[in-house]
């Protein structure tokens, strides 16, 4: 909480956010503060904000930060934050369910610019002190602009097959702001998109023999430099990430596909079934036996 805070953040969630609940994505393309502030809050949805007009504070639960036209930044899920100083604030404000939209949108995970923007930047803002964050152009909020109201004008007439519109639409703007922030990145985002890139080429690579001497040419940096910048900022090593990953991408392969324990273990790049036993506990909290065992029943739950 932060210094002086009397009370819980606000919860906002999907029931006073959007019309659509059954499907959870909504845009307010021109949203206005009211007043010099809004109060500390959290949402049940992820929040991307693209700052189009004015200037004020942007305020966490750790850290404060200016921000005028042309900022863009991503708010987590759960993540509480409010709003002061408020000098003439327009915003475009899309509210969206990030498992449901992007996480196993296999194709934006090629893009380092993807995970820099939407995935650490938002995770390790305070590390990063806001500085990583993406500002663009007046020419590309323009741009994507333009993305968001065809957006709103499907949201708005409903026509048939208008959600496999809007989010096709929203790819592209994602795609488009991920491109943004690796074309012109800043001096202080820098390490941010190294690791997108390391990040990127793991999930391209997954399958295949990885080493840190690979990650480092990378990133360009020595495999020292590349072992602490990445822990700062992921909060964890190049390998566990992998080894996350290929956990996680076995998990789905059991689960979905049925496929053994032994093929799924060597499908994502484990050579030694015994060790991705024993790494699959470690990240999952069962073995994959168990977990086996529980996944009817998981699926039958859905």
């Amino acid at each position: 909480m932060l210094a002086g805070e009397s009370r819980k953040p606000l919860h906002l969630s999907y029931a006073g956010a959007t019309e659509h609940p059954e499907f959870p994505f909504d845009i307010d393309p021109a949203y206005r503060c009211a007043g010099s502030s809004f109060p500390l809050h959290t949402h049940d949805y992820t929040e991307l904000v693209i700052v189009t007009d004015g200037h004020g504070v942007h305020i966490t639960e750790d850290e404060t930060y200016p921000i005028i036209a042309g900022d863009v930044f991503v708010i987590a899920k759960g993540h509480a934050h409010k709003y002061e100083d408020i000098r003439h604030l327009e915003q475009l404000v899309v509210k969206y369910d990030h498992e449901v939209f992007l996480e196993h949108m296999e194709g934006l995970k090629s893009l380092p610019g993807y995970h820099a923007l939407f995935i650490l930047e938002p995770r390790y803002r305070e590390k990063q002190k806001f500085h990583s964050h993406l500002r663009l152009t007046g020419q590309q909020v323009d741009m994507v602009v333009d993305l968001f109201l065809r957006m709103t004008r499907e949201m708005r007439t409903q026509s048939p097959g208008y959600e496999p519109m809007v989010t096709s639409l929203f790819i592209e703007a994602v795609i488009f702001l991920s491109r943004c922030y690796s074309l012109t990145p800043s001096p202080s985002s820098k390490s941010v998109l190294e690791m997108g890139e390391v990040i990127s080429f793991i999930e391209r690579h997954y399958q295949e023999p990885i080493t840190l001497t690979a990650l480092a040419q990378q990133a360009h940096l020595s495999v020292n430099q590349l072992l602490r910048v990445f822990r700062s900022v992921t909060g964890q090593s190049p390998i566990d990430y992998l080894i996350h990953l290929r956990v996680m991408k076995a998990m789905r392969l059991m689960q979905l596909r049925r496929l053994t324990i032994t093929d799924a273990a060597y499908h994502v790049g484990f050579s030694d079934s015994n060790y991705f036993s024993k790494q699959f506990k470690r990240v999952v909290g069962v073995s994959p036996r168990e977990f086996m065992r529980l996944a009817p029943r998981l699926n039958s739950d859905k």
